[in-house]
């Protein structure tokens, strides 16, 4: 009897930890964010954009590279700016939440291609990208950063639970293969050593002029422990500040050290708000006024 009620308690916080409602806001705030990371990234890839999605780039062949198979048709030079309006306004539209679904799928189409286009110059960053919005596109949404008859809006809490484990698992695996693929433990100057590659910043090469080399094994200690604490550090909610704190300060190093990384590091810290109390994202949702941009898509009320 004892072990059937322990069963039944546990299938139910399993079934409540996937499927229980929560409030909207959680999912909106990441949408918000990743749709500006994504804005970001673009804009700066986008100055090269006729490199890598016209034949006037360097492309190799297929026949040179087999095993890059999703090959694309290139677009015409003169097709370029138009298809960038899409692609632009898309990602505004999921920014401000206007045909939300919708406009995941267009930047999902969009970014698949510029992905396929140009796969040697495709990082970690579009394929996250890809994988994530492929999610989001199947998330039932609430109202987004509204309140309706005075209460918040609900939502399964299954899309949030997702992204949190898939920004936990990273950040864990990360540290995971530093130990047992890497040189972490037991080489002191890895991370010295990286940091003369050729991802440098100025500001890179000013630390390195200016911190001794235990400075740096230290600093690659902190890095390396702060991945495998992860689960830990997001998963209490007495310890997620210490997380927030640590995590991100490892974040704005490694975009202020490892060129073109900022970009990279924006959207892994879009998944921060997932782990963000409800009631601390409706203050700061009171606290700024991002309404208008919203309202000016919606029907007044009668």
């Amino acid at each position: 009897m004892n072990d059937r009620l322990f069963k039944n308690k546990l299938m139910g916080r399993f079934i409540g930890f996937w499927f229980e409602t929560t409030d909207t806001i959680r999912l909106d705030t990441f949408r918000m964010c990743l749709g500006i990371s994504i804005l970001l990234y673009m804009g700066f890839r986008w100055q090269y954009a006729d490199e890598w999605l016209t034949r006037e780039g360097f492309h190799i062949s297929a026949q040179n590279l087999p095993f890059l198979s999703m090959k694309v048709p290139l677009l015409p030079l003169l097709f370029l700016p138009i298809f960038g309006a899409f692609f632009f306004a898309s990602i505004l539209a999921l920014i401000v939440g206007w045909q939300t679904r919708w406009a995941i799928w267009s930047v999902w189409g969009c970014l698949l291609y510029v992905t396929c286009a140009d796969q040697l110059a495709a990082f970690s960053p579009n394929k996250i990208l890809l994988a994530v919005l492929f999610i989001l596109g199947f998330a039932p949404f609430g109202t987004y950063w509204s309140v309706s008859k005075g209460q918040p809006q609900r939502q399964p809490v299954w899309p949030v639970r997702v992204f949190q484990i898939t920004m936990i698992v990273h950040f864990f695996m990360a540290g995971w293969a530093k130990v047992v693929f890497g040189e972490w433990m037991t080489n002191p100057l890895v991370l010295w050593t990286q940091m003369h590659g050729t991802y440098r910043t100025h500001f890179a090469g000013f630390l390195l002029n200016l911190l001794s080399p235990k400075v740096w094994t230290f600093m690659q200690i902190n890095a390396l422990l702060v991945e495998l604490l992860s689960p830990f550090l997001f998963i209490s909610k007495k310890l997620r500040w210490l997380g927030f704190l640590w995590m991100g300060s490892l974040l704005i190093m490694i975009a202020l050290t490892m060129k073109h990384l900022i970009y990279f590091m924006l959207i892994i810290a879009s998944f921060f708000v997932l782990f963000v109390e409800e009631d601390a994202l409706h203050r700061f949702r009171k606290s700024i006024n991002v309404f208008s941009v919203k309202r000016a898509f919606e029907k007044p009320e009668r």
